[in-house]
């Protein structure tokens, strides 16, 4: 059982750290002027391959609307 609270703790302890650098880049963002806009991590690599290539999310989206249509 002394595990589990180990692992349960460090989660919390990672979540607290986690928070706490995302609430500071907001904070500083906003000072700055700018927005911030929170994306789900699963699709940042997506987002950050298709940018690399030149491909802007207009262009993203046209061509998702054509493959489902």
């Amino acid at each position: 059982m002394g595990g589990s609270a180990s692992v349960e703790s460090g989660q919390m302890l990672s979540e607290f750290a986690t928070k706490q650098i995302q609430e500071a880049i907001e904070r500083k963002c906003w000072n700055e002027g700018y927005g911030v806009i929170q994306v789900n991590p699963a699709y940042t690599s997506q987002i950050g391959r298709a940018a690399r290539n030149g491909i802007s999310e207009l262009n993203r989206n046209a061509v998702l609307q054509s493959v489902q249509r």
